[in-house]
């Protein structure tokens, strides 16, 4: 009898442990997974908190997409539209990523009334069910509560996310704004020497590639999937979708490839998709030349600075750049015939 105490004992003082080091994540609850933020929180780790964004704060504009999406500021939106925006970017995912994450905002957020959500050009064509991230937190975007415990009691998360919070809050810091949250821009240099130190000219191929059609359907898997489902199920919000505005030398890469017309049709296809809904803008700067030629604005072939994107906010309310049923063959049309007769070997010379 005494033995079957002293275990009941030792299994209780367990228990009650458990629960003390588990009840500092769940009321500070770093990652949004139970409710919105108390107090003041940082924020740092898209994977892990986007989808507690999403589910739990306050907004009707959601701003989504890759790292293309990550140097936006909410500031700046807020101000340009009259909105009350949230990010939630996710740098390298893929588009059903996005797109799972983006269908959580609607679920969960009745007053959402605006998303702008960038269209990587590169990631047009992929496999409508393609997953980048394969460690994600699954146990942070489901609904089962007993894989929570992966969560509250994580050793990682308790002293890399749980104590420092605790320390902000106990110190009276301020909150990582949406502005800074992964904010890379004043981290990289930009300009030619930058963009061209990071890229690898292939050899030109002698053929130009067109598009085929299982090329022809991949895009309009991905595009119906995990772009128009959302749209159709949710009328009453407005969606700005916007090409990706890669550099020059992004241009040059899939030149060499003879990739160009392709590339071209592909556009060509998602706009065919995309245009006929009455609750979707699509915009490229692609034929804004100044733009894309100027790798001033860019670290990489591919990645631009913040510059671009509260530029891109401006044009959007602007209405520049805009796509229309009765402009987009015009617009490919002139991007066709500028970037296949384009001097490229001029980057170089």
């Amino acid at each position: 009898m005494e033995a079957k105490k002293w275990n009941i004992s030792v299994l209780l003082a367990c228990v009650a442990l458990l629960i003390l080091f588990a009840l500092p994540t769940v009321i500070i609850d770093p990652y949004f997974h139970f409710h919105a933020p108390y107090s003041s929180y940082f924020l740092e780790n898209e994977r892990y908190q986007n989808n507690g964004i999403v589910k739990h704060f306050s907004y009707n504009t959601l701003i989504t997409g890759t790292s293309m999406t990550e140097n936006f500021k909410t500031s700046e939106l807020d101000s340009i539209f009259g909105v009350r925006s949230v990010k939630a970017p996710f740098s390298g995912a893929s588009y059903k990523e996005i797109k799972e994450n983006t269908d959580m905002a609607n679920k969960c957020n009745p007053e959402l009334k605006m998303i702008i959500r960038g269209l990587d050009v590169g990631k047009l064509d992929q496999e409508w069910d393609m997953m980048s991230y394969l460690d994600t937190p699954t146990y942070l975007y489901d609904d089962n509560p007993f894989n929570d415990v992966n969560y509250v009691l994580n050793k990682t998360i308790f002293f890399e996310a749980t104590y420092p919070n605790y320390m902000l809050i106990k110190n009276g810091g301020e909150s990582t704004s949406f502005d800074d949250y992964v904010n890379w821009t004043g981290q990289f240099a930009y300009g030619k020497d930058a963009v061209l130190e990071t890229y690898n000219r292939a050899q030109k191929v002698a053929q130009e590639y067109s598009m085929t059609y299982t090329d022809r359907e991949r895009v309009i898997a991905n595009i119906e999937q995990n772009v128009l489902e959302t749209v159709r199920a949710n009328p009453q919000i407005t969606f700005y979708y916007f090409f990706t505005p890669y550099s020059i030398a992004w241009w040059d890469s899939i030149n060499q490839k003879g990739m160009v017309k392709y590339q071209i049709e592909v556009q060509q296809v998602v706009l065919e998709q995309l245009l006929p809904y009455n609750n979707i803008k699509v915009y490229s700067w692609f034929d804004d030349f100044g733009l894309i030629e100027n790798l001033d604005n860019y670290k990489d072939y591919v990645h631009y600075s913040g510059i671009v994107n509260s530029n891109m906010l401006l044009w959007m309310k602007e209405g520049k750049g805009e796509l229309k049923k009765d402009t987009y063959k015009e617009y490919l049309k002139e991007i066709e015939n500028y970037y296949l007769n384009y001097e490229y070997d001029n980057l170089f010379g």
